[in-house]
C-alpha cells in the first residue's frame, strides 16, 4: 500500500464531493448556510489534522504497510506491539479516525440542512437531482463512516490498551466488514455524487423535463441501498485485484447506475439547447470518469 491508496481512500474521493456539496447544496435549496456551521468548520480541522498525520506516517519506518492497517483483507497474525517499531501504523490508523469522523460529520450537516432549511415549498421529490444524491448519500455515508470510526477506535485500543478484539481468528469478519478499505460501502458511495452530477447537468443541457424523473431518482436510491452490498463480501474475496468488485452481488449498484444513464440518454433524445451546454457536460463526465479511474487504483491489489 502505498500513500496514494491512504489518501485517496479516506481523504480525497468522498471529501471532495462532500466539500463541493457545502457548496453546492444550500444554493440549490435557497438557504444561506448549512444547518450547522460550526460543525462544517470542526470537520474541516480534523480533516486537515488527520491528513497531515497519514503524510507523516509514511515517513516513519517501517511503513504503515507492515502491521495491522486497513489495506488487508484479514487483521496480521500478532499484534503491532510485537514490532520494534510502530509509529508509522500508530499514526496511520490515528490519522484515519480523525478523518472518518470528519467525513460522518460532514455528512450528518448536510442531511440535516437538507431536511430542515429547504426553500418554502420545496419538497423532498422536488430537489435537485445533486442534491437528492447528496441526500441519499449522505445517509450511507453517515452508516458506513460510524462503523468505520468504531473499527479504528477498536484497533486503537487493542494496539495501546491491551484490548484482543482483533487478536483471534474469530474476528476476521468483523475486521473485513469494518475496516478493510475494498469491502467498504464507501468504495462506491462516491459514484451516487457523480449520477446526481450528471442528471442535473443533462437537465439543464437538455432544457426539459425529465420525464422519467422518478425512474432517476429511484435509481440512485437505489444504487445507494445497493452499495452496502460490498458487506456480504468475505475475507477470502481480499485477493481480489478490484477486491471486492468481483462479487456477483456488486451487479446491483452496476445495473442502478446503468438505469439513471439510460434515462440521461432518455432525456438527450430530445436534442440540447443551443447555448453551448455541450462543454460543462463534456468536462462532467472527463471528471467523473477520471475519479473512476483513480479510485479503482486505489482499491486495486498491488
Amino acid at each position: 500500500p502505498t500513500l496514494h491508496d491512504a489518501l485517496v481512500g479516506v481523504f480525497v474521493v468522498l471529501p471532495l464531493w462532500l466539500g463541493i456539496a457545502t457548496v453546492i447544496v444550500p444554493l440549490q435549496l435557497g438557504t444561506s448556510r448549512l444547518a450547522f456551521p460550526k460543525a462544517a468548520s470542526f470537520a474541516t480541522a480534523l480533516y486537515l489534522g488527520g491528513a497531515a498525520l497519514v503524510v507523516a506516517a509514511y515517513t516513519k519506518t517501517p511503513a504503515p504497510g507492515s502491521g495491522r492497517t486497513v489495506f488487508d483483507g484479514v487483521p496480521l497474525p500478532g499484534s503491532l506491539k510485537a514490532l520494534p517499531n510502530t509509529e508509522g501504523a500508530d499514526l496511520l490508523v490515528l490519522g484515519m479516525l480523525l478523518g472518518a469522523i470528519a467525513t460522518v460529520i460532514v455528512a450528518v450537516n448536510l442531511v440535516s440542512t437538507i431536511g430542515a432549511r429547504r426553500a418554502h415549498g420545496l419538497t423532498i421529490g422536488r430537489l435537485p437531482y445533486f442534491t437528492w444524491s447528496v441526500l441519499t448519500a449522505g445517509i450511507g455515508i453517515a452508516i458506513a463512516g460510524s462503523v468505520f470510526v468504531a473499527g479504528l477506535f477498536l484497533v486503537w485500543v487493542d494496539q495501546h490498551f491491551g484490548g484482543s478484539f482483533f487478536t483471534s481468528s474469530a474476528a476476521n469478519v468483523a475486521w473485513t466488514h469494518m475496516l478493510w478499505l475494498g469491502g467498504r460501502p464507501e468504495a462506491l458511495l462516491g459514484a451516487a455524487f457523480v449520477l446526481g452530477t450528471g442528471s442535473d447537468i443533462i437537465a439543464n443541457a437538455t432544457g426539459k423535463p425529465n420525464q422519467l424523473d422518478m425512474v432517476t431518482r429511484g435509481a440512485i436510491g437505489a444504487f445507494v441501498t445497493f452499495s452496502f452490498l460490498t458487506w456480504t463480501a468475505g475475507a477470502g474475496d481480499s485477493t481480489a485485484i478490484l477486491a471486492p468488485f468481483v462479487n456477483p452481488a456488486l451487479g446491483l449498484p452496476a445495473l442502478a447506475a446503468g438505469v439513471v444513464i439510460l434515462s440521461w440518454l432518455a432525456q438527450l433524445r430530445g436534442g440540447l439547447k443551443p447555448v453551448p451546454a455541450l462543454v460543462p457536460l463534456v468536462l462532467a463526465l472527463a471528471t467523473a470518469a477520471l475519479g473512476l479511474v483513480d479510485g479503482l487504483i486505489a482499491f486495486t491489489n498491488d
